[in-house]
């Protein structure tokens, strides 16, 4: 394996347990906030909007969520510090961005991985890098970027279509594609049919899809249980589809 393979391998590694903390690709300010403030020293709204030139609203629905995660504990009005665990990840982020194992941007090789797996997951070769961007909600020129800077011909290939720029995965990119699904313990049959009910290839996103899918499927049971006479089947086809993808991601088929 080439070393931007084993690059991306040993990174999704670690940004799963960075990522289940921190919302890496849609929440910067909570990355931001972790690794600016200092380790040992209580910090405040008004001292980190000033700091990181963000609104003090942004700043604080981040702070609201990093200590909803036990990442920041208040300390008293307007302010803050990072818990232990908040130092631990704070900690993991600084080993890896200093063992050179990120090229540039911890935030690009994030992308990367992203990526191939929403490749692998899409019942397709070739992918516009438009379509690609609208699973990240950036543009399509960043994807590109993002792509012809952080990967080369042996995992992704390139090509020219009508829309623009196309990607799709080479025979080592299908391998690392299966590689990374293993990381995050789901087998690709089990990604195909999470797009499938759900309606993205983001894999991440589709597991968050289907426990609200699920839950709403729940409720509804038990409305119908009290206004039609038909209340056994649909709790079997909602128990049915439960279990069938719950015996796919432990099976990792």
């Amino acid at each position: 394996m080439d070393k931007v393979s084993k690059n991306v391998k040993n990174i999704i590694r670690i940004l799963k347990d960075i990522d289940s903390n921190i919302d890496l690709a849609r929440d910067r300010f909570q990355f931001d906030i972790l690794i600016n403030v200092q380790d040992d020293k209580p910090f405040s709204l008004s001292s980190l909007s000033s700091q990181l030139n963000a609104s003090r609203k942004s700043l604080a629905d981040a702070i609201q969520k990093m200590k909803n995660k036990g990442i920041v504990e208040k300390l008293g009005r307007d302010r803050y510090r990072l818990s232990e665990k908040g130092l631990r990840i704070k900690k993991t982020i600084v080993d890896l961005a200093s063992s050179k194992l990120l090229s540039e941007n911890i935030y690009d090789m994030f992308y990367v991985a992203r990526i191939i797996l929403i490749l692998g997951t899409l019942n397709r070769e070739w992918v516009p890098v438009t379509t690609l961007a609208s699973y990240f909600n950036t543009t399509g020129d960043k994807i590109a970027r993002i792509i012809k800077e952080n990967t080369d011909e042996k995992i992704l290939k390139t090509r020219e279509g009508l829309t623009g720029m196309e990607v799709a995965l080479t025979f080592e990119g299908r391998n690392l594609y299966n590689k990374l699904l293993d990381d995050v313990s789901i087998g690709p049959y089990t990604a195909k049919v999470l797009r499938i009910l759900t309606g993205t290839p983001n894999i991440f996103a589709g597991l968050k899809r289907f426990i609200l899918f699920n839950l709403i499927a729940g409720i509804l049971t038990v409305v119908f249980s009290f206004i039609t006479n038909y209340v056994i089947i649909v709790a079997a086809v909602w128990v049915i589809v439960t279990l069938y993808i719950t015996i796919l991601i432990y099976s990792k088929t």
